[in-house]
């Protein structure tokens, strides 16, 4: 479960799937106790995709495969 964080406070945000309708990416989510669509227009998913290509997300996608892995390894250790 992911966690939203603003100035109102924080929610819980789940994502339940992504598909297309028509001509727009549509994300299906449940932020709190409210279910959600986000659409996304041909124009704003390109500026997604510009916005993701960044030094800082492609070190994270570098380091994720260790990432990953720590987690579950301390998460067997927990049980």
């Amino acid at each position: 479960m992911a966690k939203m964080v603003s100035p109102a406070g924080e929610m819980d945000m789940t994502f339940l799937g992504v598909g297309g309708e028509k001509d727009q990416m549509v994300v299906r989510s449940k932020f709190g106790a409210w279910d959600a669509k986000i659409y996304f227009s041909p124009d704003e998913l390109v500026h997604l995709l510009k916005l993701m290509l960044n030094s800082s997300l492609v070190l994270f996608l570098l380091r994720f495969p260790f990432i990953l892995i720590g987690s579950k390894l301390s998460w067997q250790k927990k049980t």
